[in-house]
């Protein structure tokens, strides 16, 4: 619910991990105003992090 820099994630979200353990598992949600990019980026620091097990979350669209 907080929002961070891309290094500030980067560090908080190590140091998380090390707490909770490697084999924890993490789910990644972003909306479609997330640029691929970005999810990719945070996806890099999950795993360089050691977290093996990342989810995506994806609802499913709206009807209109």
């Amino acid at each position: 619910e907080t929002a961070l820099t891309y290094d500030e994630f980067a560090g908080a979200f190590k140091a998380l991990a090390e707490r909770r353990g490697a084999g924890q598992g993490v789910y990644q949600r972003a909306d479609q105003g997330v640029p691929y990019g970005t999810v990719v980026r945070v996806l890099a620091v999950m795993r360089q992090s050691g977290v093996a097990d990342v989810g995506l979350v994806a609802e499913p669209e709206e009807v209109r």
